[in-house]
Order: structure tokens, then C-alpha cells, then sequence
């Protein structure tokens, strides 16, 4: 049942200052997620009611989000080949309520594929509202077993690099990453640490909660050299969070520059140094960099 599904799911963190631990852990807590045993076809689901959101056309994630945009609650999308799509804008979750979407593939591995016509103002993923006066929204975003995030990088899918990161989470929103989900192929052209590209594939920004309990990160890019770019993941303030919970979860092989300088997880200055001790590599994470 759908309900038995979501109950193996974390609940969202409530976070005072940044964390960033690696823990093994099993069990539930690291799933290899396929959806509900009768969850075989393509599709959005809604956990309430169990039933297919028919007015949303299988494999259009961009409808998907559209529909949980404007009806808040707990979803699971279903996804059964390849898909483009061009993203999300900055003030998506402005004004709404709470939504959990869980992201899986259907019938072995499946890419979404960012297309972003807009350079400037879109990202693949928004995971929390644009404003911090929207605190009490809860967006979470769960990647799922057999789905692969595609960035744009040049000479991959015949498009040019990005001026953004991936995905951002910040102002109470939570991305979730679980055994056979993955995030690849980015390339940010971003000059600085600013707002938009500080982190090639996440960037976790103010209040923003991070959890790999599975999956990885690998194969992304921050063009520019600057010691405050991330090719990975980019961990912005004392209330940013990076968790690491399973020994399936893995971030490496990303970089900035272009000699390959590796940057797999960048810490920023604002982030006080004791609240970062409990990083350590373990094999799964490669070069983590204090600005």
C-alpha cells in the first residue's frame, strides 16, 4: 500500500545550525524504492486516495509539478522513459502548501533531462519557496530508485552549459536521495559564489536540508576556478544541512576549473568550523573544500 510506502520515509529536519554526517545505517531507512508493488504504470499517484491523477499525462513531469503545485500533499511520479524537461522558476512554491513528491523510474533506469530555455531563471528543481516569509511551507523532493537527473553540460544532448546550479533547496525545503537515484552531467558557468551557481549540481542554501541515504553525485562541473565553487554540492550557511546517512550514498568525481580540480563538496565560509568536524571521508565522498 502507498501508505506503508511513505511511512519508510524520513520526516523532514528541523535544523538549528548545519550538520553534515556520514552514518551507515539499514533497514528502512535505506530503501530501494520502486513505489508499491501495484504502482506498474506511468503516472502520478496520490498517497490520500491511491488512485492516478489522470489529468496529467503519463512521463510529463512538468504537469506533474504543476499539479502538486496547486494541490498540496503527498505524491508519488511514476516515470516509465526518458523525459526533457525545462525546469522549475525561482517563486514555483510561493504562497502554497505542503507537498511531498517522490520520484521513481519504472522498468529500469530513467533520465530526466533539463532543457532550460531560460538560463538566468530556471533550474532542473526549486525544492522550497523563493522567500523566507514563506518558513512555514514544507517542500520535499525524494529521488527514487531508477532515476537519473541529466544537467546540461556542452556536447552532452546538443546544449550549452548553465549559468545555475541543478537544484537548489533552501527556506525549509528537503531533497531526499535514495539507493539507485543519481545526479550527472552539469555544467555551471556561474563567475562567483552568488545566488545562482555556487554549486554545480545542489546547492543547499539558507535553511535547506539535504539526505542521501543512497544514490549519487558524479560528473559535474563548475567552469568557474574560484575556491567557492562547487562542482557537487555547495553547503551555504550555519543553517544549511548535508546528511549523509547510507554507505550507498556517494558524492564524487565532480569538479571546477579546467584542470579537473576536484570539488566534489564545498563548505562555505559562513559556516562555523566546529559545526562541520563530523565530516569525514569515508570512500564515498571525495575532495571536500573549506573556502
Amino acid at each position: 500500500m502507498l501508505k506503508k510506502f511513505f511511512k519508510k520515509m524520513p520526516l523532514v529536519l528541523a535544523v538549528c545550525g548545519l550538520a553534515i554526517v556520514l552514518t551507515g545505517c539499514g533497514g528502512t531507512n535505506n530503501p530501494t524504492d520502486t513505489g508499491p508493488a501495484w504502482l506498474s504504470s506511468a503516472g502520478l499517484w496520490r498517497e490520500d486516495t491511491g488512485q492516478r491523477v489522470t489529468a496529467v499525462a503519463a512521463n510529463d513531469v512538468g504537469a506533474a509539478v504543476e499539479f502538486v503545485r496547486e494541490n498540496p500533499g503527498t505524491f508519488t511520479l511514476a516515470i516509465g522513459e526518458d523525459v526533457p524537461f525545462a525546469g522549475t522558476r525561482a517563486d514555483i512554491w510561493r504562497n502554497v502548501g505542503n507537498v511531498d513528491l517522490t520520484i521513481v523510474g519504472l522498468g529500469g533506469q530513467r533520465k530526466i533531462i533539463f532543457t532550460d530555455p531560460d538560463a538566468l531563471t530556471t533550474r532542473l528543481f526549486e525544492v522550497g519557496p523563493d522567500s523566507s516569509g514563506d518558513a512555514d511551507i514544507r517542500i520535499r523532493l525524494t529521488l527514487g530508485n531508477n532515476i537519473t537527473l541529466v544537467g546540461r553540460t556542452y556536447g552532452e544532448h546538443e546544449q550549452t552549459n548553465h549559468s545555475t546550479d541543478l537544484i537548489r533547496v533552501r527556506h525549509g525545503g528537503h531533497l531526499i536521495m535514495k539507493a539507485g537515484s543519481r545526479i550527472t552531467a552539469h555544467t555551471s558557468t556561474a563567475a562567483t559564489n552568488d545566488a545562482n551557481g555556487a554549486g554545480a549540481a545542489v546547492h543547499i542554501s539558507t535553511n535547506g536540508t539535504f539526505t542521501m541515504y543512497g544514490g549519487e553525485i558524479i560528473g559535474n562541473r563548475a567552469n568557474n576556478a574560484a575556491a567557492d565553487i562547487a562542482g557537487g554540492v555547495f553547503v551555504r550557511t550555519n543553517t544549511s544541512a548535508l546528511y549523509l546517512k547510507g554507505e550507498e550514498a556517494s558524492i564524487t568525481g565532480n569538479f571546477r576549473g579546467t584542470d579537473d580540480t576536484s570539488a566534489d563538496v564545498v563548505i562555505h565560509t559562513a559556516v562555523p568550523a566546529e559545526l562541520g568536524n563530523s565530516l569525514e571521508a569515508d570512500g564515498r565522498i571525495g575532495a571536500v573544500v573549506r573556502r
